[in-house]
């Protein structure tokens, strides 16, 4: 079941948001040598699923993907 996958993999499902939620991706790529380190890196865009890693198939067949955001 998907609640298992995720509680496998140590994170915490989240269910439903308010419609008015300003969810940022997190930046992991490589940080300048100067200045303040980069910490987001843009906005999700729900529907859209590029940014997002697969995380398995369910019982009944639907796609299970995840993204750490803030």
């Amino acid at each position: 079941m998907i609640n298992n996958a995720i509680i496998e993999k140590c994170y915490d499902q989240i269910g439903k948001l308010r419609c008015d939620a300003n969810l940022r991706y997190l930046y992991t790529g490589e940080q300048k040598p100067k200045g303040r380190p980069k910490k987001y890196d843009g906005k999700m865009v729900i529907g859209e699923i590029s940014h997002l890693d697969f995380a398995g198939v369910s019982e009944d067949g639907t796609k299970v993907y995840m993204a750490i955001v803030n």
